[in-house]
């Protein structure tokens, strides 16, 4: 499988980002690993800095990464 589709290179944006994201998710949803992967990858920001990842792309995860930052901090 092309890891392409799941870590755009560098220089790669716009609609071809997006195109490759698309894919990328539509793999996602089919895979038996969907939530591990997704809570690996809002449980480890400093590993995890791009790509899709359990079905979300890099902005989703550092989007549910701060709401879990913020969370925590209240407790």
């Amino acid at each position: 499988m092309d890891t392409d589709l799941f870590f755009p290179p560098a220089g790669i944006s716009g609609e071809r980002k997006y195109e490759l994201e698309r894919i990328a998710v539509n793999i996602c949803n089919s895979c038996t690993v969907i939530d591990e992967c997704l809570e690996f990858a809002v449980g480890n920001p400093q590993l995890v800095a791009a790509g899709v990842w359990g079905g979300k792309t890099d902005d989703e995860i550092q989007k549910m990464q701060r709401r879990r930052k913020r969370r925590g901090r209240r407790k």
